[in-house]
C-alpha cells in the first residue's frame, strides 16, 4: 500500500469486486524510528485538521539518514507524501542543519491554495513544520536514551515529545440566586433542568432511528441535483430499476396536488420539475428494501442537465449580476453622505468568513407509517420546528433540523400515497447539509 491507494477523497483503488482482507503493520527494525501525530483545533469533541505519519531509518551505527518517509493528511484531498523533502534529507546527519533544511523544504512542498476547503491555510501549513519538529525532537531523545552521541533535547523542549493524556472532565454550574420572596412558579433565574435532560443524558430518549423496525419497512433515498443552476433535460432510471431491492421511483410529475412548499413563504418546490437552483436540490426519490440499496439506486439514476447562467453562489456573485431581493429594506438614521464628509477618519475594508456546519447528534430522519384510514399518514420526524411537523423528542442542535425538514416530510408523504407500507428516510452527515438552508 502506497500513496496511490487513495486516488481521491474517500476513494480507493479497489474495484467493487475486491475486498481488503488485511493491513500488516510491521514492527520497526533496529535503527528505525516511527511516530504518528494528529492535531485538532480543540482537544475536546473535535476532529483532526492535520495528521502525519513519519518514519526514519539510519545507516547502521550512525545517525545518517538512510530512508525517510513523511506523510500528511489534511493537506490535500488524499494523504500526500513529502517526497522532495525526504529525498533532500537522505545521507544527512540527524541534527540542527537537517532540521533547518527540512523546515525550508516542507514550507516549499506542502502548499495550499488560499481558498482550500477546510480553511485555516496558514495554520495547516505551519503544522506540517511543527509536527516534523516534534518528530525530530522525539527521535533525538530516543537516540540519546540509547547511548548514541547526539545533541540532547533541552529541558524546556521535552514537553513536545510527551504524549498528551486527557484528564477526567469535571463541571461546575454557576447561577444567580433568586431574590427572597420570588414566587415558586416564577422560574426566571432558577437553575431549572430541561424536561428531557435526564432521558437524553442517560440514552433513554427515543429518536427516530431508535424506533423498532416494522416487519415490512422500506427505505427512501432522495435523488438530488449535482448542478447549481440548470435545466433538467432527461432522467434515466433504467439502470437503477434493475438493481437489487428497488421498489419504485417518485418525481414531480407524480405529485397529485401542489408542488410548492417553504418554511414561511411557499416559494420552493417539493421536487424539482424542470429547473434546479442549487446543488442538493431534490429531484426525486427512490424506495428500496434496504438503506444501502436505496442509496446505490439513487446514485445510479442518470440525469442530463443544460447548465444555465448566471450561477450565483456567493454574495459577490449576486452583486456582480445585480441580483437583489426586492423591495430593498434599509435601516437609516441621519444623513450618511454628510457624516462621511465631516468624519475625521474613514475606516473601510472587507472581511470574509467561511461557513461552519453544525456537528449535530441526530441527522434529519423521517419514519412514515401509512395508517390506512382516510389517507392518514403518521410521520416521526427529527425536527425542532414543531409548527411545521409534530415532534416527540429532539436533540437541540440548532438550525440543522429546524428550517427545512418540511421538504423531506412532504416527500415522505408523497411516497406514502404510492406505497402502503412503512418506510424511513435517514441521512448521513455528509449529504445532509446540502438538503437544508443555513440560518
Amino acid at each position: 500500500m502506497d500513496e496511490k491507494f487513495f486516488p481521491g477523497y474517500r476513494r480507493t483503488i479497489l474495484t467493487p469486486e475486491e475486498v481488503l482482507l488485511c493491513v500488516l503493520i510491521p514492527y520497526t527494525k533496529k535503527g528505525q524510528y516511527f511516530a504518528a501525530y494528529k492535531q485538532s483545533p480543540r482537544r475536546e469533541d473535535d476532529i483532526s485538521i492535520v495528521t502525519s505519519g513519519m518514519s526514519v531509518t539510519f545507516v547502521e551505527g550512525s545517525t545518517v539518514v538512510k530512508h525517510l518517509a513523511l506523510s500528511y493528511g489534511g493537506m490535500a484531498a488524499t494523504t500526500v507524501l513529502a517526497k522532495n523533502t525526504a529525498s533532500r534529507l537522505l545521507g544527512k546527519q540527524w541534527g540542527e542543519e537537517l532540521l533547518q533544511d527540512a523546515c525550508s523544504s516542507l514550507a516549499e512542498e506542502m502548499t495550499l491554495h488560499p481558498s482550500a476547503p477546510g480553511g485555516m491555510v496558514t495554520y495547516r501549513r505551519t503544522l506540517t513544520l511543527s509536527l516534523f519538529y516534534k518528530f525530530y525532537l522525539t527521535v533525538q531523545q530516543k537516540l540519546a536514551s540509547e547511548g548514541v552521541h547526539v545533541e540532547g533535547v533541552r529541558a524546556d523542549y521535552i514537553s513536545a515529545t510527551e504524549i498528551y493524556h486527557q484528564t477526567s472532565p469535571s463541571s461546575v454550574q454557576i447561577f444567580q440566586a433568586v431574590p427572597d420572596g420570588q414566587k415558586e412558579e416564577d422560574v426566571v433565574g432558577r437553575p431549572m433542568m430541561h424536561l428531557s435532560a435526564m432521558k437524553q443524558a442517560t440514552g433513554e430518549a427515543v429518536y427516530c432511528d431508535d424506533i423498532p423496525l416494522y416487519e415490512n419497512e422500506l427505505y427512501l433515498c432522495l435523488i438530488t441535483s449535482t448542478k447549481a443552476h440548470a435545466h433538467i433535460q432527461s432522467i434515466d432510471t433504467s439502470k437503477a430499476e434493475s438493481m437489487p431491492g428497488v421498489v419504485t421511483f417518485v418525481f414531480a410529475k407524480d405529485i397529485p396536488g401542489s408542488n410548492m412548499t417553504g418554511p414561511v413563504v411557499y416559494d420552493e418546490t417539493v421536487l424539482a420539475d424542470d429547473t434546479v437552483t442549487c446543488v442538493g436540490h431534490i429531484i426525486g426519490a427512490v424506495v428500496a428494501d434496504t438503506q444501502a440499496h436505496a442509496q446505490r439506486a439513487a446514485k445510479a439514476v442518470r440525469i442530463t442537465y443544460q447548465e444555465l447562467q448566471p450561477v450565483i453562489i456567493t454574495i459577490q456573485d449576486a452583486i456582480t449580476h445585480q441580483s437583489f431581493f426586492q423591495p430593498a429594506r434599509t435601516i437609516q438614521r441621519g444623513d450618511l453622505d454628510q457624516g462621511f464628509t465631516l468624519a475625521d477618519h474613514i475606516l473601510e475594508g472587507e472581511m470574509h468568513m467561511g461557513g461552519q456546519e453544525h456537528f449535530y447528534l441526530e441527522t434529519n430522519v423521517t419514519v412514515a407509517v401509512p395508517k390506512g384510514e382516510d389517507g392518514e399518514m403518521e410521520l416521526f420526524v427529527s425536527t425542532q420546528s414543531a409548527t411545521k411537523t409534530q415532534v416527540h423528542t429532539h436533540t437541540h442542535t440548532h438550525s440543522c433540523t429546524h428550517t427545512h425538514t418540511h421538504t423531506q416530510s412532504c416527500a415522505a408523504n408523497l411516497v406514502g400515497t404510492y406505497i402502503s407500507v412503512p418506510f424511513k428516510i435517514l441521512f448521513s452527515l455528509t449529504p445532509n447539509p446540502n438538503l437544508k438552508s443555513k440560518t
